[in-house]
C-alpha cells in the first residue's frame, strides 16, 4: 500500500502507523461482523 500524508511537525511517523492500522482493523471487523483481525501476544 502506498499513502500519500501531510503531517502536521509534532506528529510522529509511528503515531501515523498505530492509528492506521486501528482504524484499518476496526473497519475491517466491523464490515466482516466478527474479530477477525486483531493484536497477537508477544
Amino acid at each position: 500500500m502506498h499513502l500519500v500524508v501531510s503531517l502536521e511537525p509534532f506528529v510522529t511517523i509511528s503515531d501515523l502507523v498505530q492509528e492506521l492500522k486501528g482504524a484499518s482493523s476496526f473497519e475491517a471487523n466491523k464490515r466482516l461482523n466478527r474479530q477477525a483481525l486483531e493484536w497477537q501476544r508477544g
